[in-house]
């Protein structure tokens, strides 16, 4: 009777228990959104699957208490067999053997030295032992490498590439092109002189390779995705048809270079899984086994993957030439891939079947260089046909179609290595290296029909071009681009889109040093500008580092105009001059030195008037990498991540043109606030800023608005803490949680800059069409000609008296996680408000004018606003005046930073490096409900039926912790009327207490 009434008891409250979980989490996990998928597309994924939200937030909701376990590759000071990584590892940690060691069974374990040992554990204490340890050189985690479906051009992996058997367009199947991709590059002229790839050793890094009698050499398939998988059959087909382009044989689908060497190796599984251990061990053995180029038909956005980018370097340092899929990113700028972005790489886009550049791929620039305050390098280097280009079947009969960069990249590998076999086998790798080998390629190259730099790179591709080039090259450095006609259009995008003028911010060109002389080089004097025409007049300011290495260097130029040049109008020029010293090389009694130098022409006018000139604020910009900067799009579960850098010249392209064409000049300021002269701008655009701002950076701000009469235009993003905490995901990769560094944007700093002017955002977040009509030249109002996308923007909690304000209907995400109400509600989103000689127009969204996430943009409407800031004119028939001092909106918390370990992990990415700088903040962290005050419009609060749910979820929450108590309450009362009479005995020596 005791025992079942304790069962009894205990069966009430675990019923309880589970009724409550139940309760409160159900809601969560059937409203969590799934990515679109498409069978039409894959892709390799080497960061894991982040969209893949379910599984993510499930094993953060249900599983907290699981420890991580992480495998990490722990870099060596000395190389060694594999055999002896137990014994070094007992000796370096002593007595903690809180880890397992990861075995490697593929040939560059068995056969030679590595560099690398690969363990697993949870323990962060071990890991930091071994960071400290003299023996090792470096930690970094392992990453994963996941295959997945997706979507056609929307990705986010640390490796991918994309492929497809069909290409449909909407009138149905594409024709497809009418000769082999070998006939139409002219690689047959070649081969009738014997010329076919002999002893050219090609590494391809793919799926592996199936029809083996498709092939005339395959030197070696070798497998490193064991213990995992040990087949060498290639079961997707890319790994073949990627070798195939390079050297397959036969009267169709034949490759560029039948009778090359193939080194396959095979770093996916069938299941597309991979590892970054497995990429290094591949890397280490094509190094050991003689490769002289390789292919990596991959990519992915994150440049800083320390392991794989230091790899690369040491094998193009070694010689071996790296040839790599640029992206299929496109049409959307800032879209490169890496390592196809680095500069020893030679990094291919595509062509359609016209002979322009396809619409999928990437685009330049590199946005590396934009996160340090300076700008990106050309790329794609060069561009070939990519569209519809036909390949060995792995089923070793007949043809197959597919599309993509990583089809683009292998022909040009098979070019190389074609060009390669026409020289004498004892001295082409003398001549050929990375940098030569794109000396030779750019110098054939032709250049695209209407597409600029950032597109295409030196131009497309030609074979025969190319091959009289090589027939007389001689080594030399050389720059990329060649000359700098900044006035040359399309080419020369953006620099052409807008002339230099006295006073302007500087113009950054970031130039890339072949060094086609050595590996090694040094510039031996600092480089000058030798002015020419009307040169005087420029102000040409140069960056470098002395070194080059491997085989490229860098020249970053600002060129401005001196104050002679206020009232000067026309082109103006010069050259820069530097001399390049590299060490003598095989045969070679003497150092190779190369002069070179670079044309330079601006055209210049004389300065716009204030209110046509715009400050964009690049400033305050951070994306990923180096950390998880959240989508600005919540429903978009294909972009996880913010990675394109949010410059004027990337995915805000078509606002910048868009600013060009009302006639507005547009300068970007890529430092704080206190370092430009207010005094120059009509208009200063802050848009969806994620760093912090400073104190000194507020008082400048308020000085330049209330006595300078600088207008602000500013467009948000959302932010909440919640949706943040929600968004937080187990990324497979790295074995750790990913938590966002902040919002959208980061409303918390971006209120304390408002706080001067009675402005603030709040926490809710709207999704839905808006659009506000205008006037005639009467001051007649007509209707908006077309909404635009609102895409999880924010609103306002807090505006000062007078100002005009918008109001759109929207649906609201849930407040716990970012899923949309069924309802529509009115909310301010737009607020325009004179502060003494400024003028302030703030909005809540930019996702309208954010290429990466729309089409629809709304640039009549930010015509509206700059017509405000700059002119005074107000052009939006709809605004409301408000009369109080503040009003709140909806449950109106301001949002509050992350917590003190996130925020304190962002810092170390913000641009604010000082620890003494002083951030700003918000002066009132919440609002008092008694001083909430609505719009007399606003008739429905935006919890509507959400937020009646929500109340009774929570009432049902209580009653169940009310129920929960009186259970254990009614638990205790039946033990203790059963047990009421138990005597207990202590035995002072058992030390124990006995029942009885």
């Amino acid at each position: 009777k005791i025992k079942s009434n304790e069962m009894l008891g205990k069966g009430i409250i675990l019923l309880l228990i589970i009724s409550y979980i139940h309760l409160s989490t159900q809601h969560d996990v059937h409203t969590m959104w799934t990515p679109q998928q498409t069978n039409e597309t894959t892709l390799f994924h080497n960061i894991g699957y982040k969209t893949e939200e379910i599984k993510h937030t499930l094993w953060q909701n249900q599983c907290p208490f699981i420890k991580e376990t992480k495998q990490y590759i722990l870099f060596t000071n000395e190389s060694m067999h594999a055999t002896t990584h137990q014994h070094f590892l007992r000796d370096i940690l002593k007595n903690n053997q809180a880890y397992n060691l990861i075995h490697r069974d593929n040939p560059a374990t068995t056969q030679f030295k590595t560099d690398f040992i690969v363990i697993e554990t949870a323990s962060r204490k071990l890991i930091d032992t071994l960071r400290t340890n003299d023996a090792i050189k470096d930690v970094f985690e392992n990453r994963m490498v996941v295959k997945q479906t997706l979507q056609c051009h929307s990705h986010y992996g640390r490796r991918t590439t994309i492929w497809s058997p069909e290409v449909h367009t909407r009138q149905g199947r594409s024709l497809l092109l009418k000769e082999e991709i070998t006939e139409k590059l002219g690689a047959s002229a070649l081969w009738e002189n014997n010329v076919k790839g002999q002893n050219v050793h090609v590494g391809v890094f793919d799926t592996g390779c199936t029809s083996a009698n498709a092939f005339k050499h395959i030197e070696e398939n070798v497998i490193f995705t064991a213990p995992v998988e040990k087949s060498e059959e290639d079961e997707l087909g890319h790994g073949t048809f990627i070798a195939g382009l390079i050297a397959a044989q036969g009267s169709t689908c034949r490759g560029f270079a039948p009778e090359a060497r193939l080194h396959i190796f095979k770093v996916f599984t069938s299941t597309q899984h991979s590892y970054t251990s497995w990429f290094l061990d591949a890397f280490n053995y094509a190094l050991k086994t003689g490769v002289h180029i390789l292919n990596l038909s991959i990519g992915g956005p994150d440049y800083m993957d320390r392991p794989f980018i230091e790899k690369v370097q040491e094998l193009t340092a070694s010689g071996i030439i790296f040839i790599s899929a640029i992206g299929n990113d496109g049409p959307l700028y800032g879209s490169l891939n890496n390592p196809a972005d680095m500069p020893s790489v030679l990094g291919v886009g595509g062509l359609n079947d016209k002979g322009t550049i396809a619409s999928f791929s990437s685009r330049g620039v590199t946005t590396r260089e934009i996160q340090s305050g300076g700008y990106g390098r050309a790329k794609p280097d060069v561009v070939t046909y990519g569209l519809h280009v036909r390949g060995v079947n792995r089923f070793g009969s007949g043809c197959k179609v597919l599309s993509g960069t990583s089809v683009a990249s292998p022909i040009v590998a098979g070019v190389v290595a074609l060009m390669a076999s026409s020289l004498p086998e004892k001295t082409r790798w003398n001549v050929l290296n990375p940098s030569s080998v794109k000396q030779i390629l750019f110098d054939g190259a032709s250049k695209v029909p209407h597409a600029n730099i950032f597109e295409s790179g030196a131009g497309a591709i030609s074979l025969e071009k190319s091959m009289e080039v090589l027939s007389t090259y001689k080594p030399h450095a050389s720059f990329h681009p060649s000359s700098l006609n900044l006035h040359e259009c399309p080419y020369m995008w953006p620099y052409c889109s807008q002339p230099l003028f006295h006073s302007a911010q500087p113009i950054i060109v970031n130039v890339t040093i072949l060094n086609g002389m050595g590996v090694t080089g040094r510039i031996r004097k600092p480089p000058r500008f030798i002015p020419n025409k009307n040169g005087a007049i420029l102000d040409v300011k140069m960056n470098y580092e002395k070194i080059v290495w491997p085989w490229t260097g860098w020249l970053s130029i600002e060129i401005g105009v001196r104050p002679i040049g206020r009232f000067f109008e026309g082109t103006a020029g010069g050259v820069i001059e530097m001399t390049i010293e590299s060490p003598p090389q095989p045969g070679d009694t003497t150092r190779r030195k190369s002069t070179i130098q670079l044309p330079l022409e601006v055209q210049i006018i004389r300065p716009p008037s204030r209110a046509n000139r715009i400050l964009f604020d690049m400033y305050h910009n951070i994306q990923y990498p180096p950390g998880y900067i959240p989508r600005d799009d919540l429903r978009n579960t294909h972009y996880l991540l913010d990675w394109n850098g949010d410059h004027i010249h990337t995915n805000y392209r078509d606002l910048y043109l868009a600013l060009r064409r009302s006639g507005y000049y547009v300068d970007v300021l890529q430092r704080d606030f206190t370092k430009f002269d207010a005094n120059l701008y009509g208009t200063l655009m802050i848009v969806d800023p994620e760093d912090e701002f400073s104190v000194h950076e507020k008082n400048k701000l308020e000085n330049d608005i209330s006595n300078l009469g600088l207008s602000v235009v500013i467009l948000a993003e959302w932010y909440n803490r919640h949706i943040m905490n929600r968004i937080e995901f187990y990324d497979e990769n790295t074995r750790s949680v990913w938590k966002p560094l902040t919002g959208g944007a980061n409303l918390p700093s971006l209120n304390g800059l408002l706080d001067p002017y009675g402005i603030a955002f709040g926490n809710g977040i709207f999704h839905g069409l808006f659009g506000f009509g205008t006037t005639d030249s009467t001051g007649v109002g007509i209707a908006p000609k077309q909404k635009f996308p609102y895409l999880s923007g924010t609103h306002f909690v807090r505006l000062p008296r007078d100002a005009r304000v918008g109001v759109a209907s929207l649906a609201s995400h849930h407040t716990t996680y970012p899923r949309l109400s069924d309802h529509e509600v009115q909310i301010p989103i737009l607020a325009l408000h004179q502060h003494k000689r400024g003028r302030l127009a703030v909005f809540g969204d930019s996702t309208c004018v954010d290429s990466a996430l729309t089409r629809r943009f709304c640039f009549e409407f930010i015509d509206q606003l700059l017509a405000y800031t700059s002119y005074g004119q107000v052009l939006i028939p709809e605004l409301t005046t408000l009369h109080s001092d503040f009003i709140s909106f909806a449950a109106g918390d301001i949002p509050l930073r992350p917590h003190a370990h996130v925020f304190n992990h962002f810092l170390t990415f913000s641009h604010i490096h000082d620890p003494q700088t002083e951030l700003i903040y918000s002066a009132e962290t919440s609002l008092n409900s008694s001083r909430v005050k609505y719009f007399e419009q606003i008739k429905t609060r935006v919890s509507g039926k959400s937020s009646l749910f929500d109340s009774l979820r929570l009432t049902y929450l209580l009653v169940l912790t009310l129920f929960i108590l009186s259970g254990y309450m009614i638990y205790r009362y039946l033990v203790s009327t059963n047990l009421g009479s138990t005597r207990y005995i202590h035995n002072p020596y058992e030390e124990t207490r006995n029942q009885v």
